[in-house]
């Protein structure tokens, strides 16, 4: 072979290769972040997940505290219902 083949050979096949190693790694570096991805999603799912029982629970005693609230105002009012006042206009 002459040294003239061996060059054109070795200059035709390089972008060749060097295009499928880009596209190796592209792929290798996509698979990275979707499996990235995917964990991230699973942690900020499992967070999201803490936080609602959270305020489920915060939401609940909200509940029985104004419940409360509405029972003693209530009696409050049935209290000033009893008093008689007149307001005096300036």
């Amino acid at each position: 072979m002459d040294i003239d083949a061996i060059t054109q050979y070795i200059l035709a096949i390089v972008p060749a290769v060097t295009a499928i190693t880009g596209m190796a790694v592209m792929v290798g570096v996509g698979i990275g972040k979707i499996r990235q991805s995917n964990q991230i999603t699973t942690d900020t799912v499992s967070e999201i997940s803490s936080k609602q029982k959270a305020l489920q629970a915060e939401l609940v005693s909200a509940y029985k505290e104004n419940a409360e609230l509405k029972k003693e105002l209530k009696k409050v009012l049935k209290k000033i219902e009893h008093i008689h006042f007149v307001d005096k206009e300036e």
